[in-house]
């Protein structure tokens, strides 16, 4: 949680808010391994201190195509474990659509022309947000929007609209730069919704001092490791954090550490995580990938796609690909 002074004040002003009765959306919006996750757990840990409720939904990937996937994460446990008379209350007068969402109600039919049975099943899920949230201030917690199914966002979209006056604080963590995401959905749902941006930045120079530091113990690292580790890893906390634990686990102190083998450390969590997100981007843009490895990032793209096998034009389109990721 270095340097998320700013940021934890604007969340814990969004909590105090809506413990008072007014609701409202935060979205905490950066690329992978800024620290979004980490400041979504500690507003968590926030509202619990205040006597919220929380509730939680992640997208992913494999449940994309899922229809009200993140929805029923939010709302399907506190509907289903109620009991009866609470349940029944739940999904009562325009809520009652909402349970068709969570597998208790068949569908609803068709009602003819003019009619989107869709929009009945948007208005009564944010009632059964409404109704929740009679028990008392809520905080909704979305992680990884970017991989929601589009109903889920719709919803979410529809209650950030409805906030005002319910003890509701909507927080977003989504990322701003992985292609063939929901990205474009999210923006326009959550602009329309006046949502307030959140963008945690990079740590500074004196943060990835403090970060190596915490690594080795309490090490003073020397300037030059500073400065070759702020470079290797830009200031992103995850690839700091991973990077400054292999160091002090090949390491006793911050000054055994030889400055040039910075740019060589490959950790495993790192590798991982870049091995996932390309295979997101398909199977052409890792084998370019590869291509590249193997000649050292140096190179022409003819030459990369001949190693890879990839005719010149899908090389180009998985370079495009790569390079927006």
């Amino acid at each position: 949680m270095l340097e998320r002074e700013s940021e934890l004040q604007a969340i814990t002003a969004q909590l105090d808010r809506a413990c008072a009765g007014d609701g409202s959306l935060t979205v905490v919006e950066g690329p992978a391994g800024i620290g979004k996750t980490t400041l979504l757990r500690a507003a968590a840990s926030l509202a619990g201190e205040r006597g919220m409720r929380v509730l939680r939904a992640r997208g992913g990937i494999l449940e994309q195509d899922l229809e009200y996937g993140l929805v029923r994460q939010f709302v399907e446990r506190p509907v289903l474990q109620a009991p009866p008379e609470r349940r029944a209350a739940l999904l009562a007068g325009p809520a009652a659509p909402a349970a068709a969402v969570l597998g208790l109600a068949p569908l609803p039919s068709d009602g003819g022309p003019g009619h989107d049975p869709a929009a009945d099943i948007l208005h009564a899920l944010q009632w059964v947000v409404a109704n929740l949230a009679d028990d008392g201030p809520l905080l909704l917690v979305l992680d990884d929007a970017h991989w929601g199914d589009g109903a889920s966002l719709r919803a979410g979209g529809y209650l950030a609209r409805r906030l005002e006056g319910l003890p509701v604080a909507l927080l977003v963590g989504t990322r701003n730069d992985e292609p063939g995401s929901q990205q474009r959905l999210l923006a326009e749902l959550f602009g329309a919704a006046d949502a307030h941006y959140l963008r945690p930045q990079p740590l500074s120079g004196d943060g990835v001092a403090r970060m190596l530091g915490a690594a080795f113990g309490g090490g003073v690292p020397s300037p030059a490791l500073v400065a070759a580790c702020d470079h290797a890893t830009g200031g992103n906390p995850f690839l700091l954090v991973e990077l400054a634990a292999e160091l002090a686990n090949a390491h006793e102190t911050p000054d055994a550490v030889p400055v040039e083998t910075v740019a060589q450390a490959g950790p495993l969590a790192v590798r991982r995580s870049l091995l996932l997100r390309l295979g997101h981007l398909g199977e052409p843009a890792l084998l370019l990938a590869r291509a590249i490895a193997t000649l050292g990032g140096e190179g022409e793209l003819r030459h990369a796609a001949a190693i890879a096998g990839l005719p010149l034009g899908v090389a180009g389109g998985a370079a495009d690909a790569l390079t927006a990721a």
